[in-house]
Parts: C-alpha cells; structure tokens; sequence
C-alpha cells in the first residue's frame, strides 16, 4: 500500500440510467497521486462501455450488494487515503485534490451534501444531514461521498453482506476514533429516487426503513422495498431474488 495520495473506489451496477458515471470519471483529475477503481458486480447495461472510456481499473465481483463493492474496493485501494465515491454524487475536481494532497491530516469524513432538485423538503434533508446528524450520531450516508483512513477500519473487513444502510455501518466503525468532518465542497446528488416515487413518499419511506434499521428486520426485505421499481443499488430478478453473476 502506498501511503501518499488518494483512491476513489466508485461502486457501480447499471448506472446508465441516471447519465451521471461519465460526469464523475470526467472530474476525476488526471494525477499520478489519485487512482481510480470501479467495482462493477454485473452492470447488463452500457456501464462497462463508460467506464472503458476513461483511464481506470476496473475490477468484477459476484456480491451484489454495495456493502460487498465497498468492501472489496477498501481493501484492494493502494492507498490509506479512500474516499468511498457515490455514483449518483457530484464533486468538484478541487475535491479529489484536496483530499489526496491533505491524506496525511484528514481522518473520515464527507462533502457538503445537496440535491440537485430544489425542493423545500429536500432542502431541509440536506441541512439536517450536513450539520444535525454528523454532530449527534456521527452517521454520515454514502451520498455525502464518505473519505476515509484505510487503516482505521481494514481490521474490520470484509464488511458483512449488507443489502442496505452499509453507510451507517461504516460510519459507526469510523466513529470510533472521532466524529466526522464535513468538509464546504458540495457533493451534489441525483434526486431520482424522489422524482421517481414522489419527494414526500421516498422521504416518509425513508423514515420508515431507518425505523426497521433500529428493529433490526430483515436486511433483504427493507432492501427490496427501497429498490422498487429502480434497482438502483441491488438488481433482483422476477422473483425478487437478488440476481448474481460470476466473476468475469
């Protein structure tokens, strides 16, 4: 492992639909300092076609799940420095600069999260996840595009197979040596869940999953009720399996 610069482990499965892979690989400088890794576990899409477009490593896994392309991501980084990239979030160039020429003083945190819908509700999501949620449970969810010191939670991989909140799992890993920082850049994200199901029934649904989080109910099933009719994270079949593929 290299100590000096940054890797940017993006997760992806079919993430044609929303057009915004190719804007994260396009702001990704071209430095010698900062690598790039997508973990694809079985895109049928156009997404491996975007992705050969630009200089990144690519590897293919069997898990579907985003925790296990997280997982796999981390521990193959080259890297202390991680930065955990959302594929439906937007940052600035100046983002992966900065985190690849501060790796040695940063320890785990996130952007400034917004959506790039203006909706009042949407809006106050983002304030409470930008300045409430950070100070009072020390959670930061994967949109905010979460960085990250390898070494502070390499002894906790592989990350379990977790179909849903992986993000609240990691950050209460990290949390163990400090609250986040939320560092000013903006990491603008995709509204398509809202514009998809309606801004106040993906919101209220929200709510109800985090509910069932702290219940402890089934991973699989709060999972396959937040991917409906999108498949966003987790690709199932018509039996509401999740579909799995060999390595490639």
């Amino acid at each position: 492992m290299k100590p000096d610069g940054l890797t940017v482990i993006i997760p992806t499965l079919n993430e044609e639909k929303t057009q915004i892979l190719p804007q994260i690989l396009s702001s990704i400088p071209k430095n010698d300092r900062i690598y790039t890794l997508v973990v694809d576990s079985g895109s049928t899409d156009r997404t491996l076609e975007v992705v050969k477009q630009y200089q990144t490593s690519v590897v293919h896994i069997k898990g579907q799940t985003r925790a296990e392309r997280l997982s796999f991501g981390i521990q193959s980084a080259q890297t202390d420095m991680v930065l955990l990239q959302h594929p439906r979030s937007l940052l600035p160039s100046e983002a992966y600069i900065y985190l690849a020429q501060r790796h040695k003083v940063l320890n785990w945190g996130g952007f400034t999260h917004q959506f790039d819908v203006d909706h009042w509700l949407l809006n106050f999501t983002s304030f409470y996840s930008n300045r409430i949620r950070p100070k009072t449970s020390r959670i930061l969810y994967l949109d905010h595009c979460i960085f990250l010191r390898k070494s502070l939670i390499e002894e906790n991989l592989p990350l379990p197979e977790m179909d849903i909140f992986e993000d609240t799992y990691i950050s209460r890993l990290l949390a163990r040596s400090g609250p986040p920082e939320v560092l000013p850049l903006a990491s603008v994200t995709s509204a398509i869940r809202f514009q998809t199901n309606g801004v106040y029934r993906q919101a209220l649904m929200n709510q109800v999953l985090k509910v069932g989080y702290h219940l402890k109910l089934s991973p699989k099933w709060m999972n396959k009720i937040y991917e409906a009719g999108l498949q966003l994270n987790t690709s199932y079949d018509k039996g509401g399996s999740a579909n799995r593929k060999d390595n490639q």
